[in-house]
């Protein structure tokens, strides 16, 4: 399969500088405005490119300074069967340029009295580091480089629709009927012949036949007589270009019908137009699926935000025929959708980050480590990657994991009223619930492998129940070896079914009472706070007054109005604690 392995982007929009390695499936993800159209575009401009696709404002530029020109460099995985597509005469010459089946193409994109100008495609020469076209000309490799099928999220759908190869519901109708074109080859090949016959004087084995009828032959004998008054002596026929079965296939297009007439797929709704892609890329999918063994020329499907005006299953089914078409062409996509984003498609996924103020508008990108999960976690990865929680970090500066829903509500309500305070006015922040204290380390883990700044919060009880998961410390032992005994003597625990102690129901209060306050043991207050430290270094911050409701007077029967005060803390009418300022200050530490 001939993919793009890696391209490297230079001055181009938010791209200064940036090398991105692609795989067949490629998931660009980020925030609106990280880079992922400009990484699209950037891709299309190294395949296809003509002045009139750039502009100047698509050169970087900052306050301080403006690129004069836009590098693309891309690295291309070359099997050798693919040179078979180009002219005999250029093979040599490009196979020169191959090394270990890697080609590498680079396109230069200048500026000319302030107008940009475009290169041709440059080969790399293997022997030297330098680019050149060997061939004379770039469209002899174009034969054989991917055909771009570029669906943009805002692009003039009666444009995109319309019935000619440059147009992108062209060029999938043409990769659709590609797949079938050998079958109906002769039986049109033979129609065309025939008719043939009718529009142009025919010569076999050295004869002339002419079965045109009559009127045309009658044009025909007029338009000579005329010429012949001016120029004696001269002759003149008429002659008829006839398409062939490639033509026919270029001006392939569909019409559409809901509940009216037939139209062109411009006079439907834009729903209804993404639905329509949605079933010719399924359909290309099956082709491509079934398809034999032969060598045709590749296509890189870019499909920005394929999950706009799509419910949510549909979405989903997006994804599948996405995943589909990867197996025997390229795709990369730019998404907003964390239902395209799966356990199994993370080591496809590509984050983009643009760099936050007052640091220069650029993109950086971070991809997951692709063995962040144990076989046995595999479940808590899915339970992180879920609709709720992914929606929400995919898309975030920072990521806080949390244990439940009223920790969600209260910090969120915290955050919402103290960013702009403690200067972090630009950054987002998504704070996601585990469900359960043993899940927040854990988390913490597979996001920071994830690339996403991470930390997280647990109640007091963590630590005698999850700690020594943690930290492997002489104070956990002991600490958790006299808490219980403390707990027990003051009749706070019983024995769970699995043998181990527990804290009765609603004495939690008073097990926080052993570690923190005025009353607690003074040795055990010691351990707990140093590993309290230990955890804070491993970006986990332990609440020092047990629960969030704690810090503002909600007891075991009040709990549930969290949200109340929440409300009110977004109004300004409760104070925030000093605690959980320095906590959210401590997150971007």
């Amino acid at each position: 399969m001939l993919t793009l392995k890696s391209l490297q982007i230079k001055g181009f929009r938010s791209l200064v500088d940036i090398s991105l390695p692609f795989k067949n499936l490629n998931i660009l993800i980020g925030k609106n405005n990280a880079g992922k159209s400009n990484v699209l575009l950037a891709t299309k401009l190294l395949l296809e490119a003509s002045a009139r696709d750039v502009a100047e404002n698509d050169f970087y530029r900052n306050e301080l300074e403006q690129a004069e020109s836009i590098e693309l460099v891309g690295e291309f995985i070359i099997p050798l069967e693919y040179l078979d597509l180009c002219e005999a005469k250029h093979k040599p010459k490009i196979q020169n340029c191959i090394r270990d089946n890697v080609l590498t193409v680079r396109r230069v994109i200048t500026k000319v009295d302030g107008k940009p100008k475009v290169s041709p495609l440059e080969l790399r020469q293997p022997e030297n580091g330098e680019y050149s076209t060997p061939t004379g000309i770039d469209a002899a490799f174009k034969q054989f480089l991917p055909e771009v099928i570029f669906i943009e999220a805002f692009k003039d759908p009666s444009e995109e629709s319309k019935a000619k190869s440059t147009a992108v519901l062209g060029k999938i109708l043409k990769q659709i009927v590609e797949q079938v074109s050998d079958k109906i080859n002769d039986d049109v090949m033979v129609a065309i012949s025939e008719a043939e016959k009718k529009f142009n004087r025919i010569t076999r084995e050295g004869k002339e036949f002419d079965e045109r009828p009559d009127e045309l032959k009658r044009v025909e004998s007029r338009i000579k007589s005329h010429i012949q008054d001016i120029f004696s002596g001269s002759d003149v026929r008429l002659k008829f270009n006839l398409p062939n079965v490639s033509d026919l296939i270029s001006t392939a297009t569909v019409e559409l019908k809901d509940r009216g007439p037939w139209t062109p797929p411009d006079g439907k709704g834009q729903g209804f137009q993404r639905v329509l892609y949605v079933a010719l890329l399924q359909t290309l999918a099956d082709e491509l699926r079934d398809e034999t063994a032969a060598v045709n020329r590749p296509f890189i499907l870019l499909y920005e935000e394929p999950e706009a005006f799509l419910h949510p299953a549909l979405q989903r089914e997006v994804g599948n025929i996405i995943e589909s078409i990867s197996k025997t062409n390229q795709v990369v996509i730019a998404s907003h959708s964390p239902l395209l984003v799966t356990p199994s498609r993370m080591d496809s996924t590509i984050i983009l980050r643009q760099e936050l103020p007052p640091n220069p508008h650029k993109t950086n990108l971070f991809i997951p480590d692709d063995n962040f999960v144990e076989p046995d976690d595999d479940k808590q990865l899915i339970s992180l990657l879920k609709l709720n929680n992914s929606s929400e970090f995919l898309f975030a500066d920072f990521v806080l994991v949390v244990e439940g829903v009223s920790d969600r509500y209260l910090l969120e309500s915290c955050w919402h009223m103290t960013r702009e305070k403690i200067g972090k006015k630009f950054e987002s922040i998504s704070i996601i619930e585990s469900g359960s204290k043993d899940v927040v380390p854990l988390w913490i883990e597979y996001l920071k492998r994830m690339k996403f700044p991470t930390k997280g919060i647990v109640d007091l009880d963590f630590l005698w129940n999850g700690s020594g998961r943690v930290l492997k410390i002489e104070e956990v032992g002991k600490f958790c070896e006299k808490f219980w005994r403390l707990a027990d003597e003051a009749n706070l625990c019983e024995m769970s079914d699995d043998g181990k102690p527990s804290l009765k129901k609603g004495r939690k209060d008073d097990a926080f009472a052993l570690v923190v306050g005025e009353n607690c043991d003074k040795e055990l207050g010691e351990w707990g706070k140093r590993i309290t430290d230990e955890l804070l270094k491993r970006d986990i911050w332990v609440l020092s007054q047990g629960e969030i409701e704690n810090y503002f007077g909600l007891k075991l029967t009040s709990k549930g109005k969290y949200v109340a005060v929440g409300q009110r803390i977004r109004k300004g009418e409760i104070e925030i604690p000093n605690e959980l300022q320095a906590l959210l200050t401590w997150l971007f530490a």
